[in-house]
């Protein structure tokens, strides 16, 4: 991909470091004559990671040989801070027999005083390239990882997001000696509102539904679809198994309001299975099954509204 490389010199964030104050402002100059214009120098490498940790700079140029700390032991500490990410020095050194010291260290290069200034300027452009490429690819593989993770109709997490919340949410429960829910729901009536609305309004449908399901639920917690008109919220640190009837109820109330579909007016409503660890389960695959008998024994009863698995004798469908 072709970068535009005017506006990646103004954007650039980048950190000159070297104990002499001269020869860090002449390299900035440098840098400020070529169009980089977010510049910073600084004269204590001791105190390199703390700045990399506020502004995150995109390159920082850094003298191996400083009173204060070697430039190896500054980029071993920039790897601490953020292991397995490219670490974004280009080190500028009088010493040129410890040019593969650097190099093993991390070093994105190398450049040997003294030097041509020209030397430096394409330097510094090719390593800030390979650093933009760097990010540009660790952002296109978290919104791929981000894609995998979530149900492309409604936005919310998967099924596959959401069995790793309830395997974490099981885990911190056992931990804490405390609950965790899992709250099945199901729309009623579905069925026949997507088929009197066509397939592109009950795509609207589930939209509308998960947006309300999104506004019952707490920051801690996780709302997602597991598939056609399932959902599930998955409740972490409950303190007591009834306090799951609070959520479960809110969901009941809001699907059961009317959407606007198109501009006309559908109606359905929800029931909600819910499922408690330990009391109904200790594994994400017991929680899920007991959780779906309850569903289902709230359907047999009339539907729209909620049921706890003790409720359901058996703990199953049949």
């Amino acid at each position: 991909m072709e970068l535009n490389e005017s506006l990646a010199r103004r954007q650039a964030r980048i950190l000159v470091v070297d104990d002499c104050s001269r020869h860090a402002g002449s390299v900035a100059e440098l840098l400020r004559f070529e169009g980089y214009e977010r510049v910073e120098t600084q004269t204590e490498a001791a105190r390199v990671a703390a700045l990399h940790a506020a502004h995150d700079f995109d390159l920082i140029l850094l003298d191996l040989r400083m009173p204060d700390a070697d430039g190896v032991a500054v980029m071993e500490e920039l790897r601490r801070m953020r292991p397995g990410e490219m670490l974004p020095a280009l080190i500028v050194t009088g010493y040129g027999s410890r040019k593969n010291e650097a190099l093993a260290a991390g070093a994105l290069d190398v450049i040997v005083k003294p030097y041509d200034p020209r030397e430096l300027s394409l330097r510094v452009r090719n390593a800030l390239r390979v650093r933009l490429l760097y990010r540009e690819m660790m952002e296109r593989a978290e919104a791929n990882r981000a894609m995998a993770m979530h149900d492309a109709l409604t936005g919310l997490p998967n099924r596959r997001m959401l069995l790793e919340r309830m395997d974490n949410a099981i885990l911190m429960a056992r931990r804490n000696d405390r609950h965790m829910a899992a709250l099945y729901i199901d729309l009623d009536r579905f069925k026949e509102v997507n088929d009197h609305l066509g397939h592109a309004g009950g795509d609207l449908l589930l939209q509308q539904v998960a947006s309300r399901l999104a506004n019952c639920v707490r920051q801690t917690d996780t709302v997602g679809r597991l598939g056609g008109d399932e959902f599930l919220m998955v409740l972490t640190e409950v303190r007591l198994p009834g306090e799951a009837a609070v959520p479960a109820a809110k969901i009941v109330r809001s699907l059961s309001e009317p959407f606007l579909i198109a501009g006309r007016h559908a109606g359905i409503s929800a029931s909600v299975g819910i499922a408690v660890y330990p009391e109904h389960g200790s594994t994400t695959a017991e929680l899920l099954s007991v959780a779906d008998a309850a569903l289902y024994g709230m359907k047999l009863d009339g539907r729209n509204g909620f049921r706890f698995a003790s409720e359901v004798v058996g703990g199953s469908k049949e």
